[in-house]
């Protein structure tokens, strides 16, 4: 990955400019990675009491330069965890936080405002094309087509071998667990239900049984035997 060259020669604002970059792309990766967890809250509370006994990533005082030194270091060693398992997910989004709201505090604020710009608009900038290359890479051409075109499309389907039992979902997004090593559609229904994951063989189950529009606008009773 090519260095981050900065329009001005501050170096203060290169290195936040990329400490700043690896704290957004490992938030939101990190994220993606636990956002289709059915059990996201619960998990994410049981992170959250794990945290409070991780005290070297407190902030430090101001002015000890030996206790700042020991929580970039043990942030630093958070944010290199490999593992993507929902702990380890929100450990590292906590540890991102802690990093940057001391980096805001710190040096950020001895910048001039035009510095401070400079360096949250390459940031995110930066951050968010990072995202989205790491997330190409675990979507294929083939696939990325398919769910482009099936983001925020409402569809209606048989959901058994009674051709009257029908329901209406919305597809809303689409996000890879690599937790869970696998990706889902995240759909809601028009009956009101919670917002539930679909893996990909359960929408290409859907998708077989889909009703065709034209058809249903026609349908009397606005129901009709399954397409197979």
């Amino acid at each position: 990955m090519p260095r981050y060259s900065p329009k001005v020669s501050n170096p203060t604002v290169t290195r936040l400019t990329e400490v700043l970059t690896k704290y957004y792309f490992l938030t939101e990766t990190c994220a993606q990675c636990v956002r289709p967890l059915p059990n996201k809250s619960q998990l994410y509370a049981e992170a959250v009491n794990k945290w409070k006994t991780r005290h070297e990533c407190y902030r430090p005082r101001r002015g000890d330069e030996t206790a700042k030194a020991a929580f970039l270091t043990a942030v630093d060693a958070v944010c290199d965890i490999q593992s993507r398992t929902p702990e380890d997910c929100y450990l590292i989004i906590f540890a991102c936080s802690a990093g940057l709201q001391f980096s805001m505090d710190g040096d950020y604020v001895t910048l001039t405002d035009a510095e401070r710009i400079q360096v949250m608009v390459d940031s995110q900038r930066i951050s968010m094309q990072q995202v989205k290359e790491y997330m190409a890479k675990h979507q294929s051409p083939a696939s990325k087509e398919k769910v482009d075109n099936l983001i925020g499309t409402h569809f209606r389907y048989c959901t058994g071998s009674d051709s009257s039992d029908i329901k209406e979902c919305f597809v809303g997004d689409y996000l890879t667990s690599h937790h869970l090593k696998d990706s889902y559609y995240v759909v809601s229904y028009k009956d009101g239900g919670e917002e539930a994951m679909v893996s990909e063989s359960e929408m290409e189950e859907m998708l077989k049984n889909r009703q065709h529009s034209q058809k249903a606008r026609h349908s009397h009773r606005g129901l009709e035997a399954c397409t197979r």
